[in-house]
């Protein structure tokens, strides 16, 4: 299985420009002028992406034995576009009905402007082309189940696309060290065509992307 992260930033910086009108006037016996200079810096929106805790539940293929990894604490950078297993796994774990792999990754400021982030898990190929689901005929994806925070109701990696908020609904993060936190899941679902799913693969991105959250 290849589980691969991708961050993308989209920032749209605005620079305000202050007017100033500088008005002269005459007099008698005095002269004076007025100089005012103006310094315009423009903000950085900037992300620290790290893995905080993961946990597993998988099959070592050498063995055929079961098999529970997790680390309650830990911190693994995944900042910018990488080939680290979200979910920590090792070459040769296999997944098998009950198999779950979660991971908690915190979203952290370390620039100075305010912005916002969701977060979107697609299935790919692999070698990483966004996989339209009406073309997936494998039966793997349809039979793990996706979920983010601990929603109640976990959606078939078969959608396609499975989203923690929008462009639109975004989760704030201030500025200037201010973290945020979410955890994807995913569950090998326990039911009677599990074997239509044996020895498949299936590939997907988690995307997290941020925007400018200022005004």
């Amino acid at each position: 299985m290849k589980h691969t992260f991708k961050t993308i930033v989209a920032s749209c910086l605005t620079v305000i420009l202050a007017l100033v009108l500088i008005t002269a006037g005459s007099f008698a016996l005095f002269t004076d002028e007025a100089k005012i200079s103006n310094h315009l810096v423009a903000g950085n929106l900037e992300l620290q992406l790290t893995r905080t805790a993961h946990s597993s539940k998988v099959v070592d293929a050498a063995t055929g034995a079961g098999t529970t990894r997790a680390a309650a604490t830990e911190s693994v950078d995944f900042t910018g576009v990488t080939g680290e297993n979200a979910f920590g796994l090792q070459d040769g774990d296999l997944i098998v009905p009950g198999s779950e792999l979660s991971a908690t990754f915190t979203l952290k400021n370390v620039g100075n402007v305010r912005f916002g982030y969701w977060v979107e898990l697609v299935l790919t190929d692999d070698a990483g082309t966004v996989l339209d689901p009406s073309a997936y005929t494998e039966d793997l994806a349809k039979q793990l189940k996706v979920s983010f925070n601990g929603q109640a109701t976990p959606v078939a990696l078969s959608t396609g696309s499975i989203a923690l908020g929008s462009e639109t609904d975004l989760t704030l993060v201030e500025a200037t060290q201010t973290s945020a936190a979410f955890t994807v899941k995913v569950e090998f679902e326990d039911r009677e065509d599990n074997n239509d799913a044996q020895d498949e693969h299936v590939y997907f991105d988690i995307k997290v992307y941020a925007i400018q959250s200022t005004f």
